[in-house]
C-alpha cells in the first residue's frame, strides 16, 4: 500500500518540478537545512537550560515560552520543504534507512518536547535543577543530534 502512495507522490507535477529543476531542489534544501538549524538552536537552548547551562539565570518557563512562541516557524518550513523534497524522491527515500531513522527521531523528538515544554513551569521555583531534569535535557539534545546525523547520512545510505 505504501509503495503506491510513494509512487503517487513521486508522480505529482510539483514533485517533477522539484526533481527536474536545477534550482528548486537546492533552494528547498537550503530552506530545509537552515530552518532545521533554527529549530535545533531553539530546542538546544532549552535543553541546555534543563541541563543547568545558561548565560542568564532565567527560569525554565522563560525558555519554554520562548521555544513555544518561535518553534512553529521552523517546524512549518521544515514540513513544507521536507514534504516537497521527499515527494521528489519518495520511492528512493522511503527505503533509505537514514531517512527512516531521521523521521522516527524527529517524530519522537517533537512528541517528547511537547510534553517537556508543557511541564517546564513546575521547575521554576527550584534552586537547582535535579539530575532527572538534567537527564531530560540531555536525552532531548541527543535525539536532535541524532536527527542531524541521520539527515547528513541520507545522501550516503541507500
Amino acid at each position: 500500500m505504501f509503495v503506491q502512495i510513494w509512487q503517487w507522490l513521486y508522480d505529482l507535477p510539483l514533485s517533477g518540478i522539484v526533481r527536474e529543476s536545477s534550482w528548486v531542489f537546492p533552494i528547498f534544501e537550503c530552506i530545509h537545512l537552515y530552518s532545521m538549524v533554527f529549530l535545533i538552536g531553539l530546542i538546544g537552548t532549552f535543553d541546555l537550560r534543563l541541563m543547568g547551562f545558561s548565560l542568564e539565570n532565567q527560569p525554565v518557563s522563560y525558555y519554554s515560552r520562548l521555544v513555544r512562541r518561535w518553534i512553529w516557524i521552523p517546524l512549518c518550513l521544515n514540513a513544507i520543504t521536507g514534504i516537497a523534497l521527499f515527494a521528489a524522491k519518495a520511492p528512493e527515500y522511503s527505503r533509505n534507512l537514514a531517512f527512516v531513522t531521521k523521521m522516527l527521531l524527529l517524530g519522537f523528538g517533537v512528541a517528547y518536547h511537547a510534553v517537556v515544554l508543557a511541564k517546564a513551569k513546575r521547575w521554576d521555583k527550584l534552586v537547582s535543577l535535579p539530575l532527572q531534569v538534567n537527564i531530560v535535557g540531555g536525552v532531548s539534545l541527543g535525539l536532535w543530534i541524532g536527527v542531524v546525523v541521520a539527515s547528513r547520512w541520507i545522501a550516503y545510505v541507500s
